[in-house]
């Protein structure tokens, strides 16, 4: 900011200066310079702000599981993947594209802790078969408790949750069905394996996802809060069209086309002669 002390009293613009009092002094600073945005800019800002929107979706409808992960940077990974998702949908229609015109597969095995993994910490993960349009099945086949698990040395229990998610992403809206805690003891006898059907409604257009999560907790009933010792995982992700999964479809790359009246250029062989 300059201040003038001669003898002229402006006010205004001119130029690129603008002139203004303060405290009863003249003053000057420049105009700020108007940054045109570009077209592509602004459908790529649409399209992150849809991204941004889907993560923030699925954090809350999840957060049964997320609220015990450690993992502050959660928002901005989910956020640039659901990014990516979009960016695989038809470019020409870039800017009006939604989550579920992209490659949903992309979610799949998204972790939503990075210091540490689902399989990491249980060497099974649950078996889903969806039956679209209504129905989602869980199964856990028998195992042994001891062996099956990477606890911290203090637990002495291990909760493995399970749910599923409907998501209606351009509505922005979306909810959880949950199974009940799978709770186990170290020192208990070896899970026999189960099921479990989730009944869905209303599914045509929406993106299903299943979710499991786990943690441990410690002699007094306490969840142990070790980040590398809670995880949890997207399983499955599609999206039901006309009470079908649809499966997305990558472009097909597109040919040359060889017009038959320009002579292809070759190089003749010279047999029996060698250089």
């Amino acid at each position: 900011m300059a201040i003038t002390r001669d003898i002229f009293n402006l006010s205004g613009k001119l130029g690129n200066v603008i002139y203004y009092k303060r405290n009863g002094q003249q003053c000057a600073r420049s105009a700020s310079e108007k940054v045109k945005i570009s077209e592509e800019s602004i459908k790529s800002g649409t399209e992150f702000g849809r991204a941004s929107n889907a993560g923030r979706l699925v954090r809350t409808v999840f957060g049964r599981i997320i609220k015990n992960m450690t993992d502050n940077g959660l928002g901005n990974r989910l956020n640039t993947k659901f990014f990516k998702v979009i960016n695989t949908g038809p470019v020409a229609i870039k800017g009006e594209r939604q989550v579920t015109d992209g490659d949903l597969d992309l979610l799949r095995g998204f972790e939503l802790n990075r210091d540490s993994s689902l399989s990491n910490l249980m060497y099974f993960i649950p078996k889903t078969r969806i039956e679209a349009p209504d129905k989602i099945n869980f199964s856990i086949s028998e195992f042994e408790v001891r062996h099956s698990f990477k606890a911290p040395e203090s637990a002495t229990t291990i909760v493995v949750q399970i749910g599923c998610g409907v998501f209606d992403f351009p509505a922005k809206c979306g909810y959880t069905l949950w199974a009940d805690d799978i709770v186990l003891s170290f020192d208990g006898k070896n899970f026999e394996g189960g099921s479990i059907d989730f009944p869905l409604d209303n599914t045509e257009g929406k993106v299903l996802i299943t979710c499991a999560g786990i943690y441990f907790r410690n002699s007094f009933g306490g969840m142990i809060k070790n980040k590398d010792y809670q995880a949890g995982e997207l399983l499955d992700v599609v999206l039901i069209r006309d009470g079908k999964i649809v499966k997305f479809q990558y472009p097909e790359p597109v040919k040359p086309v060889v017009d038959p009246d320009d002579p292809l250029q070759s190089i003749s062989w010279n047999f029996g002669k060698q250089g």
